[in-house]
């Protein structure tokens, strides 16, 4: 009966580590990855920020003590959220802006990156109730058309 080893080689920092500090890989004969979780996150987390931002880890953690650790949105700290603050970039161009908080990104990615709707948003929401009055307003400040005059035009 051979003895069966209780720990594994991490590929990148050659330690000998228990068997739970590996991820699950179903590809891998021993259904293990290759490194640790200690060598296998930083990678990861390295090689997503340069794809999908073009920054380094070194580039976002400027960032976060640029902004004191806060998103720039609701200003919630990072010890407040139970997920990492995102980069938010604008998706036109590329660039990234700073970071937001996963609500804060959401938001302005629902709103697809546009102020003006975010603004009446805002507005909406500071508003102490909804009248005819406030409808009135909102028309002749441009914040929408009557829908049938759109469609009586598109004709």
């Amino acid at each position: 009966l051979a003895l069966v080893s209780q720990g594994k080689t991490c590929g990148r920092c050659k330690q000998e580590k228990s068997l739970s500090d590996f991820k699950r890989n179903r590809s891998r004969a021993d259904g293990l990855q290759d490194w640790c979780h200690d060598c296998h996150g930083p990678a990861v987390r390295k090689s997503q920020l340069q794809r999908a931002y073009g920054i380094t880890p070194e580039d976002y953690d400027e960032m976060y003590e640029a902004q004191g650790g806060c998103c720039l949105g609701c200003t919630k700290h990072q010890s407040e959220l139970a997920k990492t603050l995102h980069v938010d970039h604008n998706h036109d161009t590329g660039k990234v802006r700073g970071l937001l908080c996963y609500h804060c990104n959401l938001l302005a990615g629902h709103a697809k990156d546009q102020p003006r709707t975010l603004q009446r948003i805002a507005e909406y929401l500071t508003a102490d109730g909804y009248t005819t009055g406030t409808l009135k307003l909102l028309r002749l400040r441009g914040y929408f058309n009557n829908p049938r005059e759109e469609h009586s035009r598109a004709r």
